[in-house]
């Protein structure tokens, strides 16, 4: 049976216009699906979760935002201060060149041969360190070892402060050139980022081109020469190397501590990939862990969801070696939950750089007992000391990271689910001011009457009643609405009429959702917009309501705004507010809200 479980954004794939999207379960499929509707392109649906894990289980920790959280980042803020959340890692393309034309490329690497000069380089790390705390850089490409002078990137920016230095390489260079690896490890760098599909060249072949495992092998033996961590990343593609994943963990196990972890990134159709991608190629997180659980003998218990951002964004599982050469896990989900609080992105950042990089002193010592990975929950008996020092020497992780292209992009959104969960199972919904009627074609379902009023009307649908009106004359007859929306309009009507018409048209205890502009700081007007003019002082604002209706609920959105004005910059539209009047919105301490009323 169908059920909506949540209401999102995402783009269409072809215009990548923003529209609504659902993530649900499509009667007749298995998992959980993100479908969504381009009036232009039609109707797209892809997998996002295929129900080999528990999904109520895995995002039990994901509580609903806070007043200050952002689901509505528009990408180009560099770290505006609505932003919890700290920067964990930082990505610097550091050349678009690459020795390599992989079919599966994120990146696009070798579509040019462009690069930045070292000095614009340097102005990048400095703009990144103003920006972001001591983060973990990641120089990546293109190929970056390409560049000659990337052990002086390296020196600069562990100069300057970053906490640690990461190399995203395939490794070519790094298996044939052990000078300009020694310079890298001389420069400080801490982790080889390396990418490593499966333990045959089969698959070698078909993901990169050619055959490459010697190399990337001789690669891992010349870092550990030189006391460089490495960790090892697969790009997971059904059908190609999804069965080899027990492989890549047992060649991890045996190659430790050398190979100090493995990052899975399942396949997403972005920068290069074969023309002919479908469905059956995506490889969702779920089925992940289920992989690498039915190959390894792990359980699946010791994937535990990312803490530092979303649940569905990936995982990790942590494991130290004994000295029977088997691994222990060090992490189990079931204790994890017991912490519903988000770690910080240093402390993630502290946690992937202490067991990506190496912190013993001897080089890799190969035995019977590696040749696998054996899982055990037997520690040996050590003093703290010991252990501590095992913990930083012998340990291997588990972890992913789980991207997103154009098909199953996921832009949450905070005020579609505010409304949805404030609205009746069934009745009349009238949106105010409802533009070109994509938030009521989000609402469609049998069980609602649409209408849709504006003063003028651009939008057609059959399943929604659109009709020429303003908030100060609602062309319906008085008690006949079950819940009204106004998104950004009553701050353009005289609050007296409009008052009067909702409270008209609406049925008794009926629902008012009323999102707008407001100022903490003080009422002000805007003379020069057509789209903005009164920014109400917050109490004031309350305070035409109070008599006729009574607050439920109040959402500070004002992430939703700082979106909407960065998309009234990209877009031109001088019309709706001139860049002076966006001054007045800043200087005015401008926010965004969204008010839940009940009629009296």
């Amino acid at each position: 049976m169908s059920s909506i479980i949540r209401s999102v954004y995402s783009v269409c794939p072809i215009c990548l216009k923003k529209i609504p999207a659902l993530l649900e379960r499509i009667d007749g499929k298995t998992g959980i699906y993100i479908t969504k509707t381009c009036q232009e392109h039609g109707y797209f649906s892809v997998p996002v979760w295929r129900d080999r894990v528990d999904f109520t289980s895995w995002v039990s920790r994901e509580y609903p935002l806070t007043d200050y959280e952002s689901q509505h980042c528009n990408g180009n803020c560099r770290g505006c201060n609505a932003h919890t959340q700290g920067t964990c890692c930082v990505l610097l393309e550091v050349t678009s060149r690459c020795n390599l034309h992989c079919p599966f490329c994120f990146a696009e690497g070798g579509r040019d041969k462009s690069e930045p000069s070292l000095d614009e380089l340097f102005h990048c790390i400095d703009d990144i360190l103003n920006l972001a705390d001591s983060p973990l850089l990641q120089l990546s490409g293109g190929e970056p070892t390409l560049r000659d002078d990337l052990p002086e990137l390296v020196r600069y920016a562990k100069a300057k402060g970053c906490s640690y230095v990461q190399v995203n390489t395939n490794g070519l260079r790094l298996a044939e050139d052990k000078y300009f690896l020694e310079r890298l490890a001389v420069s400080g760098l801490d982790i080889v980022f390396l990418q490593f599909d499966g333990v045959n060249d089969e698959i070698y072949r078909t993901l990169r081109g050619k055959s490459l495992l010697d190399t990337k092998l001789a690669a891992i033996r010349n870092c550990d020469k030189y006391h460089i961590g490495v960790t090892l990343v697969p790009t997971v593609t059904a059908g190609i190397n999804d069965k080899a994943l027990g492989d890549i963990v047992n060649l991890a196990a045996e190659l430790s501590p050398a190979v100090r972890g493995i990052h899975f990134q399942p396949v997403a159709f972005l920068g290069r990939f074969p023309s002919s991608q479908d469905d059956t190629r995506r490889f969702t997180l779920d089925e992940l862990i289920e992989a690498v659980c039915s190959q390894t003998g792990i359980q699946e218990e010791a994937f535990i969801p990312s803490r530092c951002d979303h649940a569905l964004c990936g995982f990790h599982a942590a494991f130290m070696r004994n000295n029977s050469g088997e691994f222990v896990p060090l992490t189990h989900r079931e204790q994890d939950t017991h912490n519903q609080q988000r770690t910080t992105a240093e402390k993630n950042r502290q946690f992937i750089g202490s067991h990506w990089s190496r912190n013993d002193n001897h080089a890799v010592q190969q035995s019977p007992n590696t040749k696998t990975f054996t899982v055990s929950s037997q520690l040996d008996n050590m003093d703290f000391d010991s252990f501590v020092q095992r913990i930083r020497s012998s340990t291997l992780t588990l972890s992913a990271m789980a991207f997103q292209d154009a098909m199953n992009l996921n832009l949450s959104s905070d005020i579609l689910g505010h409304l949805r969960e404030n609205l009746p199972g069934e009745g009349c919904i009238v949106d105010i001011g409802c533009g070109d009627g994509d938030l009521l074609r989000s609402l469609l379902k049998p069980e609602y009457t649409l209408y849709g009023i504006a003063p003028y009307i651009t939008a057609n649908d059959e399943d929604i009643h659109f009709l020429h009106g303003t908030a100060e004359n609602i062309p319906l007859p008085s008690l006949y609405a079950d819940v009204i929306i106004m998104q950004c309009v009553f701050s353009l009507c005289d609050p007296s009429r409009t008052i009067r018409e909702l409270y008209r048209v609406l049925k008794s205890d009926g629902v008012l959702l009323i999102s707008d502009l407001y100022s903490d700081y003080m009422s002000s007007y805007i003379p020069d917009s057509e789209s903005i003019r009164n920014i109400y002082k917050r109490e004031r604002l309350e305070s035409f309501f109070v008599h006729d209706f009574r607050m439920m609920k109040f959402f500070d959105e004002t992430d939703a705004l700082k979106e909407m004005t960065a998309q009234i910059i990209l877009d031109g539209d001088d019309d709706i507010c001139t860049i002076a009047g966006m001054k007045e919105l800043r200087a005015k301490k401008t926010r965004y809200g969204l008010w839940v009323w009940r009629k009296n």
